[in-house]
């Protein structure tokens, strides 16, 4: 009974025209989106971050889905990154003004191989 169900099911996915990826691996199509609505509840029993995925991280094939799919693909405020470690570089204002400002604060571009340096 549940192998009839599960052929009906890849009969349907193949011959369906919205989602390629059931059109082409049918009923393994949708255990994907099943393992993508399951990830929240298994995050703490896979090894891999949203931060650190190969070939991409999570956070960047979902901005790369909610840009296919013409969503809004902004995150407000905040990281997940840690900013204690020793290879976060942190850069802020001063409180106070430097003692004298630079006298000629340009900096060239270019060399004399350059037209217009």
């Amino acid at each position: 009974m549940a192998c009839a169900g599960l052929v009906a099911l890849g009969v349907y996915d193949h011959f369906q025209r919205s989602w390629t990826i059931t059109r082409n691996f049918p009923v393994a199509g949708r255990l994907r989106w099943l393992f993508y609505r399951l990830r929240p509840y298994l995050y703490a029993y896979i090894v891999e971050d949203d931060l650190h995925g190969t070939p991409y991280p999570y956070e960047a094939r979902n901005l790369i889905h909610a840009r296919a799919r013409g969503e809004v693909d902004t995150h407000p405020f905040g990281t997940e990154r840690d900013l204690e470690e020793a290879t976060h570089h942190w850069v802020s204002h001063s409180i106070a003004p430097a003692a004298e400002a630079e006298r000629d604060p340009r900096v060239t571009v270019g060399s004399s191989q350059c037209t217009k340096p």
